[in-house]
């Protein structure tokens, strides 16, 4: 096995590890455990109030563009190619924007 894939065994099996889900209120200095269904709601929620306040839907000459440049996806090296085509296929469905560069 290759360094990475033998350092991203400690990764994956640290007891340090995060395994649910937690969220910090505003003013808080505390994280709490919440459920799946909470947080994935919240992410979509902030998601979508970021898009529909920095979405630039046509440029200059008119033409519909529907860039939403002030968001984008990270990916590792040491990820899967299974990871990677997930994470550029969620990237491209949710930005609707090409993952090429501009």
């Amino acid at each position: 096995m290759c360094p990475k894939g033998s350092a991203l065994l400690d990764f994956v099996k640290a007891e340090a590890r995060l395994k649910f889900p937690m969220i910090r209120k505003p003013g808080s200095n505390k994280f709490e455990r919440v459920s799946w269904d909470i947080a994935l709601d919240r992410i979509a929620r902030l998601m979508k109030d970021e898009r529909d306040a920095n979405l630039v839907e046509k440029n200059n000459d008119g033409t519909t563009v529907n860039r939403w440049t002030s968001t984008g996806f990270l990916a590792a090296s040491a990820t899967t190619n299974e990871t990677a085509w997930v994470t550029r296929t969620r990237a491209s469905t949710i930005l609707r924007v090409s993952a090429e560069p501009m």
